[in-house]
Formats: C-alpha cells, sequence, structure tokens
C-alpha cells in the first residue's frame, strides 16, 4: 500500500472558517460587513442585512435548503466567483431546516426525529462550507449564543456560553471550524471586540498561530493578517479618508442593529 506522507506546514489550506457568535444585537452582521465587497457572498438567513443597507454587499436569502445547496454548488465549481462567504446566521437556519423538515412530512410539530434529521443536515451544511478553503474560499459563520451546563465529572457542572444551536451540536460545532470568536462590547468603552481565548465563561478558540487572544472586529484587516497580506498605499488612504466621509455623512458607516 502507497502512503503519502507530507510535512505538516505543507497542509496549510488556502481558506479559512471562522465562527463568530454573541447575543442578539451585538453586532454580527456589521461584523460580517467589514469583509471586502465584491469580494463577499453573504447567505442571509436573519433578514437581517439592513444593518448593511448603506453598502453595496453582494446578499442572497435562500428559501429553501435546496437553494442554499445550489450556492454552495456554484461556490465549489466556480460559477460563483467569490473570496469569502458568509452565513448569517446558523441559528436562524437550524429553525429554516426544522420548520422544512416539519412541511415536508406534513406533521403540525417537530418530533424527535425531525431535530434529528436536522442536527445532521446542519452538520453536513457546515462541514460542506467550511470545506470550501480548498478552493481557496474562507467561510464566516454567526450565530446567536446561549448558556449550556457542562458536566466536567464528580458532580461538577459549568455554565458557559456557546452557540445557540441544538444543545447535542453547539459543542460539536466549535470543533469543525478553525476559529471560533465570541463577540463583545467593552462596557467602559462601547468598543467591540473578538475573543479567540476560551475562559471558564464561555468557548472560543483558533488554530491560527498569529491571531491574538483579542481582536477589533474588523474582519478584512484580520484575514490580512492570518494570510499575511500587506496593506497597499491605497487601502491606507481609504482608512485615513474614512473618518472625513464619516463626519460628513453618518450614514455612510453601518451601525449594528438587532438581529
Amino acid at each position: 500500500m502507497a502512503v503519502n506522507v507530507v510535512t505538516a506546514n505543507k497542509l496549510a489550506s488556502e481558506g479559512k472558517s471562522l465562527l463568530i457568535y454573541a447575543d442578539s444585537g451585538r453586532g454580527k452582521t456589521w461584523c460580517v460587513g467589514t469583509l471586502p465587497v465584491g469580494l463577499t457572498l453573504i447567505l442571509d438567513f436573519d433578514r437581517g442585512v439592513e444593518t448593511l443597507s448603506q453598502t453595496e454587499h453582494h446578499v442572497v436569502r435562500p428559501d429553501s435548503y435546496e437553494e442554499l445547496m445550489e450556492v454552495h454548488r456554484g461556490l465549489a465549481d466556480g460559477s460563483l466567483k467569490y473570496r469569502f462567504v458568509a452565513l448569517d446566521s446558523l441559528s436562524e437556519l437550524e429553525k429554516a431546516i426544522q420548520a422544512e423538515r416539519k412541511r415536508v412530512k406534513g406533521k403540525p410539530f417537530s418530533s424527535l426525529k425531525e431535530f434529528g434529521e436536522s442536527s445532521e443536515l446542519m452538520r453536513d451544511t457546515v462541514r460542506r462550507f467550511r470545506d470550501l478553503r480548498a478552493q481557496g474560499i474562507t467561510t464566516v459563520f454567526t450565530c446567536l449564543e446561549m448558556p449550556l451546563d457542562i458536566e466536567l465529572g464528580d458532580s461538577q457542572v459549568i455554565t458557559k456560553h456557546v452557540p445557540l444551536v441544538s444543545r447535542k451540536f453547539a459543542l460539536e460545532l466549535c470543533g469543525l471550524v478553525d476559529l471560533v470568536g465570541r463577540l463583545l462590547v467593552r462596557p467602559d468603552t462601547g468598543e467591540r471586540e473578538l475573543h479567540f481565548a476560551g475562559k471558564r465563561g464561555f468557548i472560543a478558540k483558533t488554530r491560527v498561530h498569529n491571531v491574538d487572544p483579542v481582536e477589533p472586529p474588523d474582519l478584512t484587516a484580520l484575514f490580512r493578517k492570518i494570510y499575511g497580506i500587506k496593506e497597499t498605499k491605497d487601502t491606507q488612504k481609504t482608512k485615513e479618508e474614512k473618518p472625513a466621509a464619516k463626519s460628513k455623512d453618518k450614514k455612510g458607516s453601518p451601525e449594528p442593529k438587532a438581529e
């Protein structure tokens, strides 16, 4: 049997997967809006992209799971050409899948079987979009958060904030992606922060060595850092001009709304 052995430093993929979770209204959709316009496709399940109404981001609102898979096929075969894709949010996607399974089976409510089928479809969906990294596509997932009691053994239980999906899938979801960031707002300054270092009260992680425990919620800057892309003079000039444009038109910079 032929075994193909390579060194670990040659296994880095061209795309990454990032999960951002937070309470409603913290700015998850706003954070997605910091991805580059024209290179990003936003799949809007929350119907919350009003937050980005002042931008020219490309948005698709799939009406069914089949439409979602059609988008995935387009990204996988290259007929849809994007560098980033954002699923906003997994919490709403899971509800939509559950409702669709219930409707297909003609049931007035979901049984344990439908919940189980929905969880399997969620696992498959996250894996499919995560694996677009083989095509050089970076996927960003957003999610609401919830408290989850976790048993440590010896009758010890701790409560952690985790992504709001089915309880059996919440921890597994965090293991499927490269980075898990909890979006928080500092009470003293009102500034948003992405936390990538897990603590006793919440889950977070990074498999990328150059990501700091706390990063600004500018995803374009974050992925430039991850991929080692230096800012051009044009990019720096644009940043310098932004404050003036913002003071001229306050609506030019999207602010988070309840999601």
